[in-house]
Formats: structure tokens, sequence, C-alpha cells
């Protein structure tokens, strides 16, 4: 595929591109998840402990300067869930003389049992029961209210809620996904090849209604770093954090020797049968993960990045360090290579104040700097290498095919 001079195109899509679907991202989907999980009269243990969590993080943040309306990341509120629940196995835990009163506060039941307030005034009104029962009745009353709930198992059921209730958060329709069709615009004469971070189904929704015929290569997947594409695909989409639909197991197949990972792909409406494992990497930190198919797409995102020649990022904000290090490694091999970024909130390039660190590094790989040679001071200007067009996905995507890419018909 030649493009204007550019050679072959890989498109990478962060959480903006899925904005104009009308998912929610960041801070609101914190906001979303904790609204789902705010059922019923009175907050459960489980819904308290987000608000203990969300709370603490807050009164952390604006005694470092922060407001307190800026809102929490959900992967940060996630990433704190997932350490709560496993806090007592943490390598620092025998370092901490005592954690935190509130993350506990919540492990009293407080409910008494059911028909106990008719059976207790019972005991007390009518002699047959006699003083040893109305004991009874008061001790058991004493005992549900005092009783205390394993915070640790608290979280972990939270960590799974939140989950769960971003299957339900991020569900898109086909009408809503319209909007990315530029990205399949060649699929009927060449490849295409598209990298997601996102665990929605827009781009499987947009080539199904299209006509495209769609590859993600997990159900060609059988362990190990090897990807494979289906021949005739002519989409291939590389989900890189995983997706809504995939669910991990362990599992030894008939005539192997071991049990192995295994992805199975379908709709969401048995979990019990499907499994709880969901094949998503959520949180911030780290986001590899050592099972499942990650580190082998990973591998592929690499084989990506070195037939690419024209790199365009959509709506990805440069926080992930296992994508920045591919990133990097594709700036290094490819002194040619051209990349746009659509993003409406990216920095000025001529603006030193970048909130990312990645942001300005990669700016700087496609700028001229003073003649001293110096990466310390300003970049004097973009190459002609670098398009930084500040929208949406998609008024960003229209223009990229109108004024980047104009062969790309």
């Amino acid at each position: 595929m030649t493009i204007d001079g550019a050679g072959k195109v890989t498109f990478l899509l962060g959480a903006g591109a899925s904005v104009d679907a009308g998912l929610p991202v960041s801070v609101e989907l914190t906001r979303v998840i904790t609204q789902r999980l705010d059922t019923g009269w009175g907050r459960s243990p489980v819904s308290q402990a987000l608000h203990v969590a969300i709370g603490a993080i807050v009164a952390h943040d604006t005694a470092r300067g922060k407001s307190a309306y800026d809102g929490i990341d959900v992967e940060r509120i996630f990433a704190s869930i997932q350490m709560l629940a496993r806090r007592n196995d943490h390598e620092l835990t025998p370092f901490v003389a005592a954690w935190s009163g509130g993350i506990d506060s919540f492990g009293a039941n407080g409910r008494l049992p059911a028909f106990w307030g008719g059976e207790f005034r019972k005991a007390v009104h009518d002699d047959r029961f006699g003083t040893s029962s109305l004991e009874r009745k008061f001790k058991e009353g004493v005992e549900a209210l005092a009783r205390t709930i394993d915070s640790s198992e608290i979280y972990r059921r939270l960590e799974q809620e939140m989950i769960e209730s971003l299957v339900s958060t991020l569900e898109v329709s086909a009408e809503s996904v319209e909007y990315l069709s530029p990205l399949l615009r060649t699929a009927e004469s060449t490849t295409v090849q598209i990298a997601t971070l996102n665990y929605d189904n827009s781009v499987e929704l947009l080539a199904k209604q299209q006509g495209a015929d769609l590859d993600t290569g997990i159900e060609s997947w059988l362990g190990g770093y090897k990807w494979s594409w289906r021949p005739e695909a002519n989409v291939r989409l590389l989900k890189l954090h995983g997706s809504l639909d995939w669910r991990l197991r362990v599992r030894r197949e008939d005539g192997e020797r071991i049990a192995v990972d295994r992805v199975l792909v379908g709709e969401d409406d048995d979990r019990k049968l499907w499994g709880s494992n969901m094949g998503v990497v959520f949180g911030q930190g780290s986001k590899l993960r050592a099972d499942g198919p990650f580190l082998a797409m990973l591998i592929e995102f690499d084989r990506f990045l070195e037939s690419t020649e024209h790199l365009v990022i959509v709506g990805y904000s440069m926080r992930d360090e296992h994508i920045n290090a591919a990133l990097r490694r594709w700036v290094v091999e490819h002194p040619e290579g051209r990349l746009s970024i659509v993003d409406p909130g990216f920095p000025d390039i001529a603006d030193a104040q970048y909130d990312v660190p990645f942001q300005r590094d990669l700016v700087e790989a496609f700028c001229e700097f003073d003649e001293s040679g110096s990466r310390l001071g300003y970049p004097r200007t973009p190459t002609a290498n670098l398009v930084v067009i500040r929208k949406g996905a998609r008024d960003g995507l229209a223009e990229v095919f109108e004024r980047v890419l104009p062969g790309f018909e």
C-alpha cells in the first residue's frame, strides 16, 4: 500500500477514540461504575468499600494541592482496589505498622437476621419462652450486628463487580460507531492494520456493518508467542488490552500433557459457564500480564510497527509504558517514519509543559532544534513528518484522510 509516499499505515486507538461512540472514559467512567454499584436503599459493603477508597484518594490528592473536583481516573481506583484486596500479601505489609482504619470501616455487617425483631418481642412478652430464650435472642442480635466481614474479601468482590459493571457500561451500538468508517476505507484493496487499547467492540461492529472481513487472531491463538491471521481477512485488529467478550481459562485439551491458557470468545450471557476471569487488562501501572495472549499480542504489535511507515495515533494518553516502549523502538528504527496524532487535549507543540513525559519525548523526535543541538530547549518547528490534529476522533480521522493522507483512496 502506497499512500502519498508514506508506505504502510498502522492505526493505534486509545480510549479517546471511543468517546464519540458515547462511551465514558477516565473520571466519568468512575462515576458511572460507582452509580451502578450504588443500588438499593443502603450501600452494600462492596459499594461502601468503593466510596472509602475514592475518599481516601481524594483526601490524599487534596493534601498535595490538587482540587477535590478533579475526580479519580477509573484505572487508578481499580489499581488501588486490587492492592487493597491483596494487601496482606504485599511485600511492604510487614513494614506498615497499621493500615488506615477507614479501609476496614465497612467490616461490620450491621444487619439483624430476618424476623429477628418479631421473635425478640415475642421472647420479651411471652413467658412461655423463658429468660434463656430472651437471652439467646438478645445475644443473637448483638453477634449479628458486631459480626465482621473480611475486608480483603470485600475488595476482591468489588474488583470483580467493577469489571462486570465495565462490561455493561462499554456496550456500543452499530449506529454509534459509523464515525470510525475512515479506518476501513481501503479494506477492499489492501489489508488494514489496527491496534487498539480499548475493550469495547466498536471496530468489530463497524466491520460487520460494512461487510469487511475482520480478524483479531484470538481464535487462532494456541498459546506461546506466535500470532496468526486468517489470510482472507482484510482487517487485522490487535486488541492489546483484551476484549469484553474474552474469558481466560486454564484448560487441558485431549492429548495435551499439561493445562495451558485458553481464550473463550463469545457473548456474556452465562457468566457461570464462561467463568469470571475476563480477558482484559484493567488498572494503572504495569499492564503486562504473564497469563493469556497479552505478551503474544505485544510482540505482534512490534511486527505491525516493523512494516509501518506512517503511524496514526487516535486518542491515546501515552501513559502505558509497554506501548510507549514499542513506539520508541519504531521511532528509532524508522528515521523517515511519519506520525499523525489525533487528540483534542494534546499539548501545543511549542509548549514545554507536558503532563505526560512521553508526549514530549515523541514530539521532540519529530522536531528540529536550535543550532546547538541541545534537546533541553524548546523544539523550534515540527518536521513535515509530524502532524498533530487537536480534534476528537470523528473530525480528526476525517481530517487525517483529507489532509494528511490524500492518496488513501
